[in-house]
């Protein structure tokens, strides 16, 4: 069961991917671009995930424009939420634990770090040094061989997307990625790029949140076989690089150089590879050799041993899982909840005062 949030505005902010974990904090969360960014510390289970969504909650409660960020490992967690004023202020909070290890860059002027290790009972703690030890090495083994499979799986899929280069008219392909830009774009042309994903990979596999079916006022989608789709958004996205677009480019989880879809804001419009919206183009079109693609009798053997090897990290990622469970259980147990009560009531209260300012 996936926690619910009533804002529309869902992404991940990293992935486990073939080549080993993605992270686009630093772009989503650059401190210049806050008012206030908190930078949460602590073990597994001292409750900064529940001080995220106490802040989603004010945002809901005061009425603001906020985004939530999940954890692409577990769905159900958090790894930041950003707040929007009505005064055009922007406030973050976010985990800055490993895996994405997060220090201030402005300290005190923009970002703080917060301590939720403050609530800890060093002695019980210490009683289950032992356990917590033998976890946290299980936990990053499982880690490890999930990303050993990952980029077992990589080899298969960039087999696939060889193939499709080979019999592929990248310079049609691009001046119909032109004439579409063209016809769709209403935006502005200041160069401001952000990237966020919406699919994530993870215990229960591939997973994409329905977020750009919620923010869509018009939804297109790119045919094709073999993730020729995929390619196109690529190409879709280099263009747009190249004209200064203002857009969201979205990555693949997978692979930081593949794309899934773009989001104009300005417009409310999407482009995804695949997907439900108008088709606006047809990808396999430009496959020059459609017979040498679909006779390739090797094609759906490489997807299945893809998929296999995911399927396998998938199982890892599960066991790491309940390995950080049980840290969580520890730890929670050793944790002085009152005092982490005060730090969130006191930061929740600067978030209004930010909220409520001129």
């Amino acid at each position: 069961m996936i926690d619910n949030f009533n804002s529309s505005k869902e992404f991940f902010a990293s992935s486990n991917g073939y080549k080993g974990f993605i992270s686009y904090f630093d772009l989503i969360f650059n401190a210049k671009d806050y008012k206030r960014l908190y930078i949460l510390k602590g073990g597994p289970g001292t409750g900064k995930s529940t001080l995220m969504k106490k802040a989603a909650a004010l945002a809901e409660e005061r009425g603001a424009d906020y985004e939530v960020i999940r954890c692409s490992s577990d769905i159900n967690s958090l790894d930041g939420v950003i707040i929007y004023t009505a005064n055009g202020r922007r406030v973050g909070i976010i985990d800055g634990t490993a895996p994405h290890m997060r220090d201030t860059a402005l300290p005190g002027c923009a970002d703080t770090l917060v301590d939720l290790g403050l609530g800890w009972d060093m002695g019980v703690l210490e009683s289950s040094r032992e356990r917590i030890e033998e976890l946290s090495k299980r936990k990053k083994i499982y880690y490890a061989k999930a990303y050993e499979y990952m980029s077992v799986s990589s080899v298969f899929a960039d087999y696939i997307k060889a193939e499709i280069k080979k019999f592929f008219d990248i310079v049609g392909a691009r001046a119909e990625c032109r004439r579409i830009i063209s016809a769709v774009f209403e935006g502005k042309k200041s160069g401001r790029i952000s990237k966020k994903l919406v699919s994530s990979f993870s215990d229960i596999g591939y997973y994409t949140l329905p977020t750009l079916d919620k923010i869509s006022d018009k939804k297109y989608a790119v045919y094709g076989i073999h993730d020729s789709d995929k390619l196109i958004l690529s190409m879709l996205v280099d263009e747009l690089y190249g004209m200064g677009a203002d857009f969201c480019a979205i990555p693949s989880p997978f692979d930081k150089d593949t794309y899934e879809a773009v989001y104009f804001e300005d417009s409310r419009i999407s482009i995804t590879a695949g997907g439900v919206g108008e088709r606006i183009l047809d990808s396999t079109a430009y496959i020059t050799a459609p017979d040498a693609i679909e006779n390739d009798i090797a094609i759906d053997a490489i997807y299945n041993s893809r998929d296999l090897f995911l399927s396998y990290a998938a199982e890892k990622i599960a066991d790491a899982k309940k390995c950080h469970f049980e840290l969580e259980k520890i730890y929670s147990g050793a944790m002085d909840f009152s005092k982490i009560s005060e730090i969130s009531d006191s930061i929740l209260e600067e978030i209004g005062n930010i909220m409520n300012s001129v």
